[in-house]
């Protein structure tokens, strides 16, 4: 277990389902992950001793391969989806910083119930929003609307044609294939290799 840190993915081969580290007791003796793809997931509690005694057994393995990763600078975001996203991100914000309570049913259920009555939106609206936010990597970009949707049938996407500064990859093209949007890009913290900051704008890759 002290191998493991926030926003590893563990990947399960025989389920057929991968994982996303949400927390970690400072004592290393529990962790709450969700499934990254299911629709309807929600975090669950794992304890040390059971995880440890899967591994063993090969159930589980950690994957670097994170479909939801990638990356926009800000500059390259239309206003319009910067909007949407600040909009989420201040409806759940106060929420995700609540833990572990916020990765308890019981205790969700109540901070939920607050944020409703504090924001207007409703309960599938935080549930959708915390779920995007956990399965897709923790950062507010996780909360931009999916590249897979911008311009509608028919119409150019916005970012077709621009450039998009990089943190550390330089300046790439948007890209004008829709089954491209998936492309990651990662910047290292200094002095901790096992966290990254996470940009998400998109669907993942499918090939």
């Amino acid at each position: 277990m002290r191998d493991l840190s926030v926003n590893q993915l563990l990947e399960y081969p025989d389920e057929g389902k991968i994982e996303r580290i949400l927390w970690v007791d400072p004592a290393m003796s529990s962790i709450y992950a969700i499934d990254i793809h299911a629709p309807t997931g929600m975090p669950v509690f794992r304890e040390a001793e059971e995880m440890e005694r899967m591994r063993e057994t090969g159930e589980w393995r950690v994957t670097e391969a994170d479909p939801w990763l990638a990356f926009l600078a800000d500059e390259g975001i239309p206003e319009a989806y910067r909007s949407k996203r600040d909009r989420a991100w201040a409806m759940i914000r106060a929420l995700i910083f609540d833990q572990p309570a916020i990765f308890q049913s019981v205790s969700r259920s109540r901070t939920v119930q607050a944020a409703m009555a504090e924001t207007g939106a409703t309960k599938q609206t935080i549930y959708r929003l915390l779920r995007r936010y956990w399965q897709r990597g923790m950062t507010p970009n996780t909360l931009l609307p999916d590249y897979d949707r911008c311009g509608g049938r028919g119409n150019e996407n916005p970012l077709q044609g621009k450039s998009v500064a990089g943190l550390r990859t330089g300046t790439i093209r948007a890209s004008t294939s829709r089954h491209k949007c998936g492309t990651c890009f990662v910047r290292w913290l200094p002095g901790n290799s096992r966290r990254m900051i996470r940009w998400i704008f998109g669907s993942p890759t499918t090939n």
